[in-house]
């Protein structure tokens, strides 16, 4: 029960980072007191309250910074719910070490650079790349602009590290079990990967990863499972055969050179979170394969960089 709580608490933060968020207000998402929140949330996440968004209000921003290149300074301090640039640029220093701007112009185009070597996700630089090498001149990927709509889902969720991770594993086990127990596994069942934060920015520690089903919107769900909203909106996916899941970290990122260096996508720019993917079985091939989504948000017209 309370990690259901806590988790109403994590995902409220995410939808609200840029607004002003007391602790009070967490502790009354969670029905919690202040004090018994704060304590449950530190061992829960490992990260206070108050540091946790924090951290979330930097990362987006330091997001912004690279992928909406188009945007001001000032706009994104100010769309980050800060009062004023020189406010901004003052806390972001303190933060990152290098200003706004010094940020931009070192991490634009490498954003994995950002984190300390200690922090940083690191599993995928010891597996061959092999899975994409054959589509990694190809001139016209299949990669698609589809609308999804909203999504209910029941969930578990690990908390500490993408990639090679027995907590991963452990959701994704505990998704299926409680799906099967509860009557709303079948044949047409996917499990649903959703990832919240951008391990390129987020230091491994508190990368959160949910391992989901979806269920119907209209039915009660017992209290030993937590429930969500996926956003909808507009997503780029691409489709995969995978062999292991070390190879998904190797996908997600030549997913993300793609769009980068697709034409179509010029004109728009990644959404800081969530990605998903979307585990299937293709039964032709007899080959296990994984759709990945990553929203898009159109790019402001006519902003000038400062």
């Amino acid at each position: 029960m309370h990690i259901n709580r806590l988790n109403l608490v994590l995902n409220y933060a995410h939808r609200n980072w840029n607004k002003p968020i007391q602790l009070s207000r967490l502790a009354d998402v969670a029905c919690m007191s202040q004090f018994h929140f704060s304590r449950m949330f530190r061992q829960y996440t490992g990260e206070s309250p108050v540091g946790f968004v924090k951290r979330i209000r930097f990362e987006n921003s330091a997001h912004m910074l690279c992928f909406q290149q188009t945007q001001s300074i000032g706009n994104i301090a100010f769309n980050c719910g800060f009062s004023s640039n020189q406010t901004f640029t003052r806390a972001f220093t303190k933060e990152f070490g290098n200003s706004p701007r010094e940020f931009r112009k070192l991490f634009g185009n490498n954003l994995e650079k950002a984190l300390l070597p200690d922090q940083a996700n690191q599993y995928a630089d010891h597996i061959t790349p092999g899975i994409i090498e054959s589509d990694s001149n190809s001139s016209n990927p299949d990669i698609n602009l589809v609308q999804i709509p909203p999504t209910r889902v029941a969930y578990f969720r690990s908390i500490g590290g993408y990639g090679f991770s027995d907590d991963i594993d452990l959701a994704i086990a505990s998704i299926r079990h409680w799906a099967q127990r509860n009557e709303f596994w079948n044949n047409e069942t996917k499990i649903i990967g959703a990832s919240w934060d951008n391990n390129r920015i987020t230091p491994n520690t508190f990368c959160k990863y949910d391992a989901c089903i979806q269920i119907p919107q209209n039915i009660t769900i017992e209290s030993d499972v937590s429930t969500q909203i996926l956003p909808g909106g507009l997503y780029a996916v691409f489709r995969s055969p995978f062999q292991t899941s070390g190879e998904i970290s190797l996908i997600w990122r030549y997913f993300n050179e793609l769009i980068a260096k697709t034409p179509k996508f010029k004109n728009y720019y990644t959404s800081s979170k969530p990605c998903f993917e979307v585990f299937d079985y293709n039964n032709l091939t007899q080959e296990h394969e994984i759709e990945l989504y990553i929203r898009m948000n159109r790019l402001p017209v006519g902003e000038p960089l400062i």
